[in-house]
């Protein structure tokens, strides 16, 4: 059972802790009841740039795997996170510093640290994987972004998306009375997202009633005079709108008689 805690891992009985430069794994006790504490081993990264830099540069070039992870969160793109333990080099054992809290020399426990934490790391969910790499959802998302910002400074964002959209769009605001599409996009970078969810269908309920009998159609005398050789063209409408209103009626019956 795997658990996080804060920027710890807990996975398949051992935990996991970022550090600068590394990771320290520790290792339990060899059994209950002994004296012999927990052992803990820093096992250093191995290669540079780190796994978690890497990451950001990989999502920097893929705007949809952004955008999935903002949606989904980090199982959206476990297939980006290593599969290995990020301080397993490609050919030998991992390096280690001379942290061990067992105090012997030389120490042993560097190699069953660097099995255990590979243990662990298979076993850690991809949420747990990216915090081992130093990352939240929400901290990779800003960290794109600035970066994406940083490549290509805008003085104004704003300004910007005015002056790509034309002038047009300032001509269409003016006529609709509402804002541009340069700040409505600003506006929702701001917040953070382009879509603002509304509520579901589910949560919509819909209730019919009974219509409301019609007032006298003051109308009706009006249009009745544009046809004076025709009798009885004032009633003539009103009886066309009764027929009407009964046919709604009969409608909105069915629908609400309609098994959902």
């Amino acid at each position: 059972m795997e658990q996080p805690m804060d920027n710890k891992v807990v996975a398949a009985g051992v935990q996991i802790e970022p550090e600068p430069g590394g990771w320290r794994i520790t290792i339990p006790a060899a059994g209950e009841g002994t004296e012999q504490p927990a052992c803990s081993v820093l096992l250093l990264e191995a290669d540079a740039p780190g796994p978690g830099r890497r990451l950001l540069q990989a999502l920097a070039q893929q705007p949809l795997k952004l955008a999935a992870l903002q949606e989904a969160g980090a199982t959206a793109i476990a297939g980006l996170l290593p599969k290995t333990p990020p301080w397993q080099p490609a050919e030998g054992p991992p390096r280690s510093s001379c942290s061990c809290c067992c105090a012997d020399e030389p120490c042993g426990h560097a190699a069953q640290a660097a099995r255990a934490g590979a243990a662990a790391w298979r076993a850690a969910t991809p949420e747990q994987r990216l915090t081992l790499l130093g990352w939240t959802r929400e901290t990779l998302l800003a960290a794109v972004l600035a970066a994406w910002a940083e490549a290509e400074p805008l003085p104004d964002a704003a300004e910007a998306l005015r002056a790509a959209l034309g002038p047009q769009q300032e001509e269409a605001r003016a006529r609709a009375g509402g804002p541009s599409i340069a700040e409505w996009l600003a506006e929702m970078a701001e917040q953070g997202g382009l879509h603002a969810p509304g509520p579901q269908f589910h949560d919509v309920q819909i209730q019919l009633d009974a219509a409301e009998p019609p007032p006298p159609d003051e109308d009706a005398e009006a249009l009745a005079k544009l046809l004076p050789g025709v009798r009885g063209a004032a009633k003539g409408l009103g009886l066309v709108r009764e027929g009407v209103m009964q046919r709604a009626e009969e409608l909105a019956r069915q629908l609400r008689h309609k098994p959902r």
